[in-house]
């Protein structure tokens, strides 16, 4: 039987919600703040719709095709900063490396389907010295997931892992 763990990476593997959260709201508050929006209202936002990709959060929060074009360019903006802002100073969780660790040891494999792009995540890990304790699968599920096909997923991965 085939053993497999699950991982987001931001906020569950990385130590990078804190710096999306400055980011998002530092951004929001550029392209928002005329409408009275403050930074610490634009971060709670930003945490509070977390979850889905940045474009849909700020369609959440400014909803209305008189914010289209502020959230294109918020969007934008967010997206060219979030390399140098986010992932070039993330690091893993301090109990992580361990958790990895022990996982490996048991044969448990352990795969990351995340929203954030895999060369990004794949930097972190492979920086931080732990790129071969979890594996970054194209396959992995993420539209499936939202298509609400979880359990379908997931074991059509256990069945093509070659362990």
């Amino acid at each position: 039987m085939k053993i497999l763990t699950l991982f987001d990476a931001d906020g569950t593997l990385l130590d990078t919600m804190g710096s999306h959260s400055q980011l998002a709201a530092s951004c929001i508050l550029k392209y928002f703040g005329d409408t009275g929006i403050t930074y610490d209202q634009a971060r709670e936002g930003y945490r509070r719709t977390i979850g889905t990709a940045f474009p849909h959060q700020l369609e959440r929060l400014f909803p209305g095709e008189v914010y289209a074009q502020k959230r294109e360019l918020c969007a934008g903006e967010y997206r060219a900063r979030k390399t140098a802002e986010v992932y070039e100073k993330a690091a893993v969780f301090p109990d992580v490396p361990e958790g990895l660790r022990l996982l490996q040891e048991r044969g448990v494999l352990s795969l990351v389907s995340t929203g954030t792009e895999r060369g990004l995540i794949r930097d972190v890990l492979n920086r931080e010295k732990h790129g071969n304790a979890v594996r970054l699968d194209p396959q992995l599920a993420r539209p499936l997931v939202r298509a609400g096909r979880a359990g379908t997923v997931l074991a059509e991965v256990a069945d093509r892992i070659d362990t």
